[in-house]
């Protein structure tokens, strides 16, 4: 009875540590983990629509393992910092969400992902902009 009982332990101890998946934070992390192509920003005062082609210029973002973002405007590099993804209370809203924190970057940001390949950043302050970008395969 005793051995079926330390194999019985034995095989949910395999069983437990085999099926460990990454923490929620971990995943949400690596999803962000890509480069990003703006399609278009809307928000401001008058509920603007920017895009591209309204504004003249192109922009992408990248996010790399290292926990460090890249903006750039038409293949011109405008900024490297560091960011972070913090979990915290937002107003407006009944949960805690998932924050971008871009370090030198005065206003934080909600993150949504719409579906695999599409990322919302949403400004967290009144009459900000919400950016929706593609990821480049």
């Amino acid at each position: 009875m005793n051995f079926l009982k330390t194999f019985a332990v034995l095989l949910i101890e395999i069983f437990l540590f085999t099926n460990c998946e990454d923490s929620e934070e971990a995943q949400f992390e690596h999803q962000i983990v890509c480069k990003w192509n703006w399609i278009e920003s809307f928000g401001g005062y008058a509920g603007n629509l920017i895009t591209p082609e309204s504004e003249g210029y192109s922009k992408m973002i990248i996010f790399d393992i290292n926990k460090y973002y890249f903006l750039f405007r038409n293949d011109t590099l405008l900024k490297k910092s560091k960011f972070e993804i913090i979990y915290e209370d937002i107003w407006g809203s009944q949960e805690v969400e998932e924050v971008l924190n871009i370090e030198g970057h005065p206003i934080k940001q909600v993150i949504e992902f719409k579906d695999l390949d599409t990322l919302k950043l949403l400004e967290n302050c009144m009459d900000c902009y919400n950016h929706t970008f593609n990821k480049i395969q």
